[in-house]
């Protein structure tokens, strides 16, 4: 199944000073196999994973209705926001298919649905585009190689801006629109650079990269330092430091360090 799961490159600097980048393509990309033209299968699937994820995450919701359990499921924070406003999207679509199907039709660039039901409008008109990146962000969430911390949160939020920018009809039974106040920092998605233990100094609070960012990575990549200070493995966004690769230490122990599997860290040659 074809997902936007970010392509991860590793920067190595070399003794000499030299670098080496190291390719790694996401298994998750996918291939054009039969399910991949069939946009219907490949949504029950992806809403039934979501579902259950939902029920496992918190048990109490298990056996309610959609709308209830879209009503009860917490938004504390952009984590649980974000996955509130996943399963809002997903149940207007999969009530539309199983239970009104001529309402649904789809096209090259586009697949949308409109119904009513009790007086109710629901409808939903979104993107490919936008729903490969859906697709994207509900496995992310499901298989949490990524974490949950803030490296996490920063890539979904971008991820979740392009899926609402891509949805230009949406209607349902909750009140308001989709939400969308959700924090202002975000990372590129698509493609990331982890830079492997770049020199760095720490002084006056602050740690600074000692790193050139504009010398090895092309503006259409999103660029990550990778080094242990005080004992704490961190996975720094370039996106986080200021005009002089720095941030502060507090700041950088607090909220960068590395969650889960992925970006996978490799054990490259000194």
């Amino acid at each position: 199944m074809s997902l936007g799961y970010p392509e991860i490159q590793h920067l190595h600097i070399n003794s000499d000073g030299t670098f080496t980048r190291h390719i790694q393509r996401s298994l998750m990309t996918g291939r054009r196999v039969s399910i991949e033209q069939n946009q219907i299968s490949k949504f029950i699937i992806m809403f039934s994973l979501l579902d259950a994820f939902i029920d496992e995450k918190h048990p109490h919701l298990e056996g309610k209705s959609f709308k209830q359990k879209y009503n009860d499921l917490p938004a504390t924070n952009d984590y649980e926001k974000i996955l509130k406003e996943l399963f809002r999207v997903a149940k207007v679509l999969r009530n539309a298919l199983v239970h009104n199907p001529s309402s649904y039709s789809e096209s090259a660039t586009h697949i949308q649905a409109n119904y009513t039901f009790k007086g109710t409008t629901f409808s939903l008109a979104i993107s490919t585009t936008a729903l490969k990146q859906f697709y994207t962000a509900i496995v992310m969430y499901i298989r949490g190689d990524i974490g949950h911390g803030a490296y996490f949160i920063a890539m979904t939020v971008a991820i979740y801006k392009e899926i609402v920018a891509g949805i230009t009809t949406f209607s349902d039974d909750v009140a308001g629109a989709l939400h969308q106040s959700l924090g202002t920092f975000f990372i590129n998605p698509y493609r990331r650079v982890v830079v492997m233990n770049p020199p760095f100094s720490n002084e006056n609070t602050n740690i600074r990269i000692l790193f050139d960012k504009t010398s090895q990575v092309a503006p259409c990549e999103g660029l990550d330092f990778y080094i242990t200070h005080k004992g704490e493995n961190l996975l720094i966004p370039a996106e986080s430091l200021d005009a002089g690769m720095s941030i502060g230490e507090v700041d950088a122990l607090t909220q960068w360090k590395y969650h889960g599997t992925f970006p996978p860290i490799l054990n490259l040659p000194h």
